[in-house]
């Protein structure tokens, strides 16, 4: 399968494909969620995702769900066993290579610098973003954000619920653009939003 390709010719990119390829450990800081939340966030970088949903789904198959977990929540353990099955049917079809619920494929494409791709990072096309994706390690937030009421489906939020108790549940992606965080922090490199936003954009250029 074909896959995109962008080149962005930017500091930041440069920097992040000269660092080790293994998983690297990388903190951002006050990063700025849609719901004005404002946190730090310790993360790993360039773990392999498809692990993760290997791990998850061998978690999920020994889960058993109890009365405790539902206790004042909007789901039953009716609702859990049946995000259980639809949760195990999805992992197995990521790794299969076929997800027919997965709404992304033709959204992003990677990101290379120097024609060296760079595992973790995301070109989104139609925002014209940078995504950075890695595995939550820790998180201090620094400010609450405003959430609205929950309104979804109990079947909806189950699985959220279940998603959580597994590897991939602590994967998030970050939008490395202006007014979105203070600075990205890896090895002994700093990084602005500037790093990330204005040069990398004014350079973007499709090679695949």
């Amino acid at each position: 399968m074909h896959t995109s390709v962008h080149e962005f010719q930017s500091t930041a990119t440069e920097i992040l494909s000269s660092i080790r390829p293994s998983a690297t450990f990388l903190t951002i800081h006050k990063y700025l969620n849609n719901f004005g939340e404002l946190s730090d966030y310790s993360i790993c970088f360039h773990v392999d995702y498809l692990h993760a949903v290997k791990r998850s789904h061998a978690l999920l198959e020994k889960y058993q769900p109890s009365l405790y977990e539902v206790a004042k929540r909007p789901f039953s353990i009716n609702h859990l066993d049946l995000a259980k099955q639809e949760l195990l049917l999805s992992f197995s079809q990521t790794l299969s290579g076929h997800n027919p619920n997965y709404t992304g494929k033709n959204a992003y494409a990677q990101v290379s610098y120097d024609h060296h791709q760079i595992p973790g990072l995301k070109y989104h096309i139609s925002q014209d973003t940078i995504h950075l994706w890695g595995f939550i390690v820790f998180k201090r937030t620094i400010l609450p954000g405003t959430y609205p009421t929950d309104q979804r489906k109990p079947l909806t939020q189950a699985k959220e619920y279940l998603r959580k108790l597994t590897p991939v549940g602590k994967f998030r992606q970050f939008k490395l653009q202006q007014h979105k965080f203070h600075k990205l922090v890896v090895e002994n490199f700093s990084l602005s939003e500037l790093d990330f936003v204005r040069k990398s954009l004014n350079s973007l250029r499709e090679v695949g």
